[in-house]
């Protein structure tokens, strides 16, 4: 029984290592703790705690996921760059610092609203 303990534990530990290694600290704890105490409002057991705890933080995650994924959530500012530009010759290199100005605006899409940068002009070297 202590092995398994054992085991159970450092793989749990390996797990939360590597997923706040991806997603951050923040968002882990969220996924661990918050689903636990209100488990623990719930069961009494540890088994019942345990398994009311991993329901919680799977519904929540798949919660989050499907309605970013269905928001349409785009990651960051959207901004268009005059079609003097041409892909690949006229764009920055992948890892090169740029800075990107422009009039901010937004927009609504199917009932989500959207943050632009409208006459976008891009300066290469930063700021």
């Amino acid at each position: 029984m202590r092995l398994k303990s054992s085991v159970t534990k450092k793989i749990t530990a390996v797990i939360i290592v590597l997923a706040m290694n991806l997603v951050g600290s923040l968002l882990i704890s969220a996924l661990v703790v918050f689903p636990a105490l209100s488990a623990m409002r719930l069961c009494r057991s540890f088994r019942g705690v345990t398994v009311c705890s991993a329901v919680f933080a799977v519904c929540c995650a798949f919660s989050g996921i499907i309605e970013d994924a269905t928001a349409c959530c785009a990651q960051g500012i959207e901004f268009v760059l005059p079609e003097e530009f041409v892909f690949p010759d006229d764009y920055p290199k992948p890892g090169e610092s740029i800075c990107v100005v422009g009039e901010f605006t937004t927009y609504t899409e199917h009932g989500t609203e959207y943050c632009t940068l409208k006459n976008a002009k891009l300066i290469e070297g930063g700021v």
